[in-house]
């Protein structure tokens, strides 16, 4: 399985490194500063087809990256582990979550 670092995932931009009708994924700023493309199962592109129609009401929507934040263009690297560490108490789980995890 082959998936992308929590500041791959914060860099990447719909129109230039997301290809759903090719199932792609391409890496930009990957380790060592070295291009990878990672291929894309059904269950995850119909999740982001559906984050994307939900992506649309967003208020910065013009924003050329994926993941948004409220008070800016680009989700933080910050905002991402704090995410990751609510919905972990919010599910119960004993192990808090986070994006450096395999």
């Amino acid at each position: 399985m082959t998936g992308c670092r929590i500041s791959e995932a914060l860099s990447i931009e719909i129109s230039r490194d997301l290809h759903l009708l090719s199932s792609e994924l391409v890496i930009r700023s990957g380790k060592g500063d070295k291009q990878r493309t990672v291929l894309l199962n059904q269950k995850v592109i119909q999740a982001l087809k559906d984050y994307l129609e939900l992506r649309k009401k967003h208020k910065y929507t013009d924003s050329p990256y994926l993941f948004l934040s409220n008070k800016g263009p680009k989700l933080s690297r910050m905002t991402a582990n704090n995410m990751f560490r609510k919905y972990s108490h919010l599910a119960g789980l004993e192990q808090v979550l986070s994006p450096q995890l395999p």
